[in-house]
């Protein structure tokens, strides 16, 4: 394997140095062990999400998506070997599969490095770039994904080692103060620290395991790092898994608004969409079919607000108008199309069909597009609908 080995050595001095037990400043030194830098994807798009997330999830507003981190956060990937953990990172934008976290941001998960199971150290993102790899922190935290799981692929010591390498370096350069498994971030809910915007937003998590922080902590010991705070793990049936979906997200086929008409697809094996739609609708015989243009979000005048939410609750209001001439509802949607010219308004489309569909589960397509007919448009949505033939 050919390497670019990084070999730095950090010097931390007077104001800038941690404390010793006595509480002088004492000058610190670290030799970076042996990092392969194999970048993920970080394009105009990454960083737009990217933005976009530190704004909404933690009411940070800046022009790019730095960091200026103080904690680092040690996770197991879940997924079996370094090459697919790094296909799965690298796009900028959350992949289909990953839906069940797709309503609270677009952007896809990463993290800073990333170690595989004979210790190789590999650098996906800057230190001091954003990483989506933890719940309320990420705008400070430094993340470590380890490749394997608590199961069939435990953490190796090579893997132990090699977190403890390059966390002794991270802590001379950047001044780290904390140090957590990712289990431990809903601790840190009430602490100054904690950020999330969002109280809905939440995740019951175990990598890297109890015991794999006991012995990282035990061989760290000596760098004075805080760990999270006593206080209560979040837990209970209904959190989002972030890197599968749970049974408990499947809904029963006649949730809600589904239509007893329609055949609503859930295969076995497939994540399920989150918010109003589903992966698909089977429309027997016998029913009668709407196809209705694609609408934008003017206003009854024709003229466009330049307010995005305003546009989408337009278009989808000018939908249902056409569903009612058709002596129909969202219920008896199928299939809903929307065309959006910035990534960044996904989250807010999502809002506002939820609480205008809501339970209804057509099936959906989001597609990005460069521009609408109508230049001053954000927003397109086309529907088809079908209704039992009485």
């Amino acid at each position: 394997m050919n390497r670019n080995p990084v070999s730095l050595i950090v010097m931390l001095v007077a104001a800038c140095s941690p404390t010793n037990n006595a509480g002088t400043s004492a000058v610190v030194s670290a030799v970076a062990p042996e990092i392969i830098q194999k970048p993920i994807v970080f394009d105009a798009r990454r960083e737009e999400l990217s933005i976009q997330y530190l704004h909404e999830h933690y009411g940070i507003v800046q022009d790019d998506a730095s960091i200026k981190p103080t904690m680092v956060v040690v996770h197991w990937t879940d997924i079996p070997t370094m090459k697919e953990t790094f296909a799965a990172f690298e796009r900028p934008g959350l992949p289909p599969a990953r839906a069940a976290i797709g309503s609270a941001s677009a952007l896809n998960v990463s993290s800073h490095f990333l170690v595989d199971r004979d210790g190789t150290i590999y650098q996906l993102l800057p230190e001091t770039t954003m990483a989506r790899h933890v719940i309320g922190l990420n705008y400070c935290a430094i993340g470590i994904e380890n490749v394997g799981n608590g199961s069939d692929l435990p953490l190796t010591d090579a893997q132990l080692d090699s977190n403890i390498a390059l966390i002794r370096y991270l802590h001379a350069k950047h001044g780290i103060q904390y140090l957590i498994g990712h289990y431990e971030y809903s601790q840190f809910i009430g602490h100054p620290l904690w950020k999330e915007k969002d109280p809905g937003y939440r995740t019951e998590k175990t990598d890297p395991g109890v015991e794999f922080m006991r012995r990282l902590r035990a061989r760290l010991n000596d760098l004075g790092m805080q760990g999270a705070p006593e206080r209560p793990k979040a837990s209970g049936p209904n959190l989002i898994d972030e890197r599968k979906s749970p049974p408990s997200s499947r809904r029963p086929l006649t949730a809600g608004n589904d239509n007893p008409d329609f055949r609503y697809l859930e295969p076995d094996g497939m994540a399920l969409p989150r918010g109003s739609f589903g992966l698909g609708v089977v429309i027997e015989p016998g029913h009668r079919l709407a196809f209705l243009t694609g609408q934008i979000g003017d206003n009854a005048d024709g003229g466009l607000s330049d307010d995005f939410e305003t546009q989408a609750r337009n278009a989808l209001a000018s939908v249902g108008v056409l569903l009612n001439e058709a002596g129909m509802n969202w219920s008896d949607v199928v299939k809903i199309n929307v065309y959006l010219i910035a990534a960044a308004d996904i989250p807010v489309w999502a809002r506002v069909r939820d609480e205008i569909v809501g339970d209804a589960r057509p099936s959906g397509t989001g597609v990005i597009v460069r521009a609408l007919a109508n230049p001053k448009a954000r927003i397109e949505v086309s529907v088809i609908a079908a209704q039992k033939v009485e």
